[in-house]
C-alpha cells in the first residue's frame, strides 16, 4: 500500500495483446494531465497493482490469483492461447 500512499501521482496501465506469439504484456506508467517537453522526471515511479485475468485455456473466473506489478515497470505472461474468435 505504501506505492499508493507515499508516492505522488496515479499510474496509468496499458495492456498489449501480441496475437501472433499469443503474449499478453501490461506496463505501468506515471499519470501526467499535461506535461512539457523539456521537463525530466527523476522519479522512477513504480505502484504495487493486483491484476486478475484469465485466458482461452484458463476459463477460471472464480479464481482470485493474480499477478503483482510490484515494484515492476513491465509484465509479460507469454503463454496466453488467443482462440480465433477472440482474434
Amino acid at each position: 500500500m505504501d506505492t499508493w500512499t507515499l508516492q505522488s501521482g496515479h499510474p496509468v496501465i496499458t495492456i498489449t495483446r501480441n496475437y501472433i506469439s499469443g503474449a499478453l504484456t501490461v506496463t505501468q506508467e506515471r499519470f501526467y494531465l499535461r506535461r512539457s517537453g523539456d521537463s525530466t522526471d527523476t522519479h522512477d515511479y513504480k505502484w504495487w497493482v493486483p491484476l486478475t485475468y484469465t485466458s482461452n485455456t484458463n476459463r477460471d473466473f472464480l479464481s482470485t490469483t493474480h499477478k503483482n506489478l510490484d515494484g515492476q515497470r513491465k509484465f509479460t505472461d507469454h503463454h496466453q492461447q488467443l482462440s480465433s474468435e477472440c482474434q
